[in-house]
């Protein structure tokens, strides 16, 4: 009995995480902007395992739009944490100035979490489509690592704090390392921090 109100406990406050599946007949926008990128997305979890949304990402000149399916593969409840493996496939389209091509986009994310510590991993892979006007493109891969601390605990009513880093490559870019600040406070989750080289990042995510 224990382990059941616990598990409920910390399903309610882990469903304002930024999870692509969450509770039945929940819906989740998120949105990650920086100084290189906005991403938002908006997902509907129709089914405990399965999402449907859409997707729209922006970087330089580039604009993708996704329709995308997100799957719950495995989640395992502890006595006292939550880890959780998800795959999202997503199908659409790029825009760079004025012309169009099909898109593809496949993403892999693991997390775990107790209510002191945080850890995520993801990689995301986006298929594109050259053409006559631009004949060299490259298929886009972005990894993200994160590692999160709570400095005190707080009841699933109150403001919840973490301290997060995050890692970033991008393609064979270098890696970037962002430091955040997440609060919480019932279906309202935001993030504000910036990385070694000041670019700001700004993430918003609500649950209805």
């Amino acid at each position: 009995m224990k382990f059941l109100v616990f598990a409920a406990l910390l399903f309610s406050v882990m469903t304002v995480k930024a999870h692509p599946v969450i509770y039945k007949g929940g819906t989740v926008i998120y949105t990650e902007n920086s100084a290189d990128m906005n991403d938002w997305s908006m997902s509907y979890s129709y089914h405990p395992q399965l999402a449907v949304g859409a997707h729209y990402i922006k970087e330089g000149a580039v604009e993708l739009q996704f329709v995308q399916q997100a799957f719950l593969l495995k989640r395992w409840l502890f006595s006292d944490s939550q880890a959780n493996i998800y795959t999202t496939l997503g199908a659409g389209a790029e825009r760079k100035k004025n012309s169009w091509t099909s898109a593809e986009m496949g993403e892999v994310m693991a997390d775990w979490e107790d209510r002191d510590y945080y850890v995520l991993g993801m990689q995301r892979w986006i298929g594109r489509h050259s053409n006559a006007e631009d004949p060299n493109k490259i298929d886009l891969w972005h990894t993200k690592l994160r590692a999160g601390l709570a400095p005190f605990r707080s009841d699933t009513q109150d403001l919840g704090v973490w301290w997060i880093v995050q890692f970033d490559k991008h393609n064979d870019q270098n890696w970037t390392t962002t430091n955040l600040m997440r609060f919480y406070y019932k279906n309202v989750l935001w993030e504000v921090g910036a990385n070694l080289n000041g670019s700001y990042q700004l993430n918003l995510m609500v649950h209805l």
